[in-house]
């Protein structure tokens, strides 16, 4: 519920404060539960850099990856996860360049936990079956994560708006069986009505797959 989520994290005498959740949370803090990354996930959309729309960065990143700079690679995300700690690719993109700069070291295990455990908050939210039980995301982004990385779909054949639902027809397999998925993304039109005064629908972009 969108307001019990607003209520939870603005009571500064609450564990779940927002600003102490995301403090745990950048520490890496292996107490928090799954209801704790469910409020840091769309506690989000109550911040002031919340954007659905917000840049990740992902090419910039790749690039310096296939030139092997993996170091600019980590820089470069870092920037992003400054203004989106609990992003899914930025999470997953600085796993991956801090493997490559260094797989003796398990640093990369916590972005990868971090990434997981966001992914689950999601997953939690329905099962993508209907726009009744979409899983529901607040970055576009996000919805290529599940399908791609989670659900490791191979194909998205087009993709309509059945509002407040993004319905994505995909080739099927053992993981999804069916051939349409749903997201949610109402938080999307939310901001967007918020920042243009108005309701208007936004214009879906088409997203590359990373």
């Amino acid at each position: 519920n969108r307001d019990s989520i607003r209520y939870l994290i603005s009571d500064s005498n609450s564990n779940t404060f927002y600003p102490e959740l995301l403090n745990r949370f950048n520490k890496f803090d292996t107490t928090l539960t799954l209801n704790d990354y469910k409020l840091l996930y769309y506690g989000f959309v109550f911040q002031e850099k919340y954007s659905a729309y917000a840049d990740t960065k992902s090419e910039e990143i790749d690039e310096a990856i296939n030139e092997n700079d993996y170091g600019k690679a980590v820089l470069i995300v870092d920037t992003v996860l400054k203004e989106m700690p609990i992003s899914l690719r930025a999470n997953y993109k600085k796993a991956v360049a801090l493997y490559l700069f260094d797989s003796t070291s398990l640093f990369h295990s916590k972005y990868i936990n971090r990434y997981s455990n966001l992914l689950k908050a999601i997953l939690s939210t329905g099962d993508g079956l209907s726009c009744e039980t979409a899983f529901k995301v607040i970055f576009v982004a996000d919805e290529y994560e599940i399908i791609y990385k989670y659900y490791l779909i191979k194909e998205i054949y087009g993709q309509a708006l059945q509002y407040p639902c993004d319905k994505m027809r995909i080739q099927p397999n053992e993981s999804f069986k069916e051939s349409l998925m749903y997201f949610d993304i109402s938080e999307s039109f939310i901001k967007m009505k918020e920042q243009f005064g108005n309701s208007e629908k936004p214009k879906k972009k088409k997203k590359k797959r990373d």
